[in-house]
């Protein structure tokens, strides 16, 4: 089966307010005091302690991680490869991140007074101008996502007015580049395992080392998130991960922690994934 038939393309864009507005007159009052050029620098001010909008910057990362984590690269145009097995999943997770950041912006709203009045008592003091600050209703238009999809390009139906030879030679440097990108993102995939299964195991290995409950979970969802992103099939791809998962079934963090036989064994499974990937890796790619 064609990747085109397997996989998607898809954008998602999200803003966001910086919190931050260009102070003129300070920036000319430096200027000038300083006997510096109109173009040594501008001061830019923040409108809001930073406690205020922490949350909803950390929405923003979070649904741009999540987006991250469920495609594959595929160009430099913040395209990134879907495929079909994860689409319900994708959609799934990025509406949950999505719905989180529109409750974060909301709650940023509900106190934006509270806040504007402390950033002008704690932060700006004499600066503090109230026409530098956007409305509730231009802040949620800041803080806005869109999601775009699109087919993978089909590179052997061409409509253009060439010789047949210009044609085949087009043809053939876009299939090239299509190549290219499948094997990126298949790499891509590879590393992701490759790096958090390492760090699982390195973690398991040293038993004075403390952990967090994430070290157990992260190596569970790249394992459980491999085989759907698996673009060309790959079996021994699909084969590492099941095993991964089927080492990992049952365990959880509290029993790594307390039962140093179940962590010592867990340790070398990971270690002896870690070897098989980077032996296929080696020989593949």
């Amino acid at each position: 089966m064609k990747v085109k038939d397997r996989a998607m393309l898809v954008r998602l864009r999200v803003s966001s307010w910086s919190g931050e507005k260009l102070d003129r007159k300070v920036t000319n009052d430096i200027l000038i005091k300083q006997a510096m050029g109109n173009d040594a620098g501008r001061f830019n001010k923040k409108l809001l302690l930073p406690a205020a909008l922490r949350p909803a910057s950390q929405a923003v990362r979070a649904l741009r991680d999540v987006h991250t984590t469920e495609t594959l690269p595929y160009d430099d145009s913040h395209w990134r490869m879907l495929t079909t097995e994860n689409y319900f999943e994708y959609i799934k997770v990025t509406n949950q991140a999505a719905n989180h950041l529109e409750a974060m912006v909301e709650q940023l709203i509900s106190g934006y007074d509270r806040h504007k009045q402390h950033a002008r008592e704690k932060l700006l003091h004499d600066m503090y101008n109230e026409g530098d600050y956007p409305s509730p209703h231009q802040i949620r238009e800041r803080f806005a996502v869109d999601m775009e999809f699109r087919p993978v390009p089909d590179h052997g139906n061409f409509m253009v007015d060439l010789a047949d030879d210009a044609v085949e030679s087009l043809k053939g440097d876009m299939e090239k580049r299509a190549g290219e990108r499948l094997a990126e993102a298949q790499s891509d995939l590879w590393r992701r395992l490759l790096e958090v299964t390492s760090h699982f195991a390195n973690v398991m290995g040293d038993e004075e080392k403390r952990f967090k409950d994430t070290t157990v979970h992260n190596v569970r969802k790249i394992a459980d998130l491999v085989p759907r992103l698996n673009l060309n099939q790959d079996p021994d791809l699909d084969r590492i991960a099941n095993s991964i998962l089927s080492n990992l079934n049952g365990l959880n963090p509290g029993q790594l922690r307390e039962n140093g036989t179940v962590r010592k064994e867990a340790a070398s499974q990971a270690a002896a994934a870690v070897d098989d990937i980077q032996r296929v890796m080696a020989g593949a790619l």
